[in-house]
């Protein structure tokens, strides 16, 4: 192996020459490490930083390259599944290397590795305690909470309770909040905000709760989330981002539907009013917002119904919902038909809206959105209908 020649002996003492001398082994042996890895030579890259480490520690002038060399020999052995040695040089760089923040990062991923969720997450606080302590970059930190984080969201059966790190600025809050929407972590938000997510720690439940949350797309989290995680966790976590400033307005244009179809459509999905509760007492507080027609030219009301589900306790009770709410029923979709037309008269549907029709808040108008393409027999039949 082939080393760069310090400066001239006349020029530099003894033991200047000896530190240029080594500083040279130990650069060209983790670079041959270095090699060693992109061919995924995992025991050439060990016997490589095995013999870097054995150089640095040799002399006083390596020293700052030792909690390095451990961290990377550390990363090997884990690839080689030798976890003791792994976790044994990590440990090594924490305890003599305090500083150096990686020392912490390669331990928990070795306990990580091992199922050992709970001392990870220790390790991963001390972790962040020297973040902090030696001024770590804001990046460091926010890797080492989401990672915490992450280990505790999977560890379902674990219910400890811990005085653990939490970011108390609201930007870096922001900052986690941000990276888990990229990765689609939607269920470790869930356990930031509301502290309803699957699992059973309350460690860092509900820490972000008082965080403004108007850079979050909750029609993303709508799109990307099942019906189940929708029962389990998401609604409430959707209502309280909409409660704390996420924007409506933006949810239906991520999702592509006015928000009163959104709450339908999830209330059909989950067999739950909740959501659609919350917006027609909050959002939906307008005629136009509550009579908004999607796509197929259907108002709220002719979607209940034309899934065929109103004679059901969940559809009669969708129904009743938006009715009560002000809905209104005497808009005809695009094929000029009345909600009411779509039921027979044994229909529980069919008397919820006939038994509204008494109400005089709620006797039909015109429709001045959808051109009638009917007839006026058609039109005088579809009137004496819910009269």
């Amino acid at each position: 192996m082939a080393y760069h020649q310090g400066p001239p002996l006349g020029i530099l003492g003894f033991d200047e020459i000896e530190k240029v001398r080594i500083n040279g082994i130990v650069k060209h042996l983790k670079l041959d490490a270095e090699s060693s890895l992109q061919w995924q030579d995992y025991f050439g890259a060990l016997q490589h930083y095995s013999l870097a480490l054995e150089y640095a520690c040799k002399t006083p002038y390596t020293t700052e390259e030792i909690p390095k060399i451990l961290c990377n020999k550390s990363m090997v052995l884990l690839k080689l599944k030798r976890y003791d040695e792994a976790l044994k040089d990590a440990m090594f760089s924490i305890n003599d290397f305090p500083y150096w923040i990686k020392g912490y990062w390669r331990a928990s991923n070795v306990l990580k590795e091992l199922g050992q969720f709970e001392r990870a997450v220790d390790i991963l606080n001390n972790g962040l305690s020297a973040c902090i302590s030696y001024s770590a970059p804001k990046e460091d930190q926010i890797i080492f909470f989401i990672e915490m984080l992450t280990l505790l969201c999977q560890d379902k059966g674990n219910t400890f309770k811990r005085n653990l790190q939490i970011p108390q600025d609201e930007a870096t809050k922001e900052k986690v909040i941000q990276r888990l929407i990229l990765n689609k972590s939607w269920a470790n938000i869930s356990y930031l905000v509301t502290g309803v997510y699957p699992g059973n720690n309350v460690d860092l439940a509900g820490s972000f709760s008082d965080l403004n949350f108007s850079f979050v797309p909750v029609g993303n989290l709508l799109r990307q989330i099942s019906v189940s995680q929708k029962k389990s966790w998401g609604i409430q976590l959707a209502i309280a981002l909409l409660r704390n400033g996420a924007s409506y307005e933006q949810m239906e244009f991520d999702v592509g539907q006015a928000a009163i179809h959104i709450g339908v459509q999830d209330a059909l999905e989950t067999g739950s009013t909740d959501f659609l509760k919350f917006l027609l007492g909050t959002y939906i507080n307008t005629s136009s917002k509550k009579d908004m027609i999607n796509t197929n030219g259907d108002t709220a009301i002719h979607v209940v119904i034309k899934t065929g589900k109103t004679n059901s306790t969940y559809g009669e009770t969708i129904l009743r919902l938006l009715v009560n709410y002000g809905c209104k029923f005497c808009h005809k979709d695009m094929s000029g038909k009345l909600p009411i037309e779509y039921l027979k008269p044994t229909d529980q549907g069919y008397t919820l809206l006939q038994t509204a029709n008494n109400n005089p808040d709620l006797i039909n108008i015109p429709d001045q959105r959808l051109p009638q393409t009917h007839t006026p027999q058609q039109s005088k039949n579809t009137i004496d209908a819910i009269i």
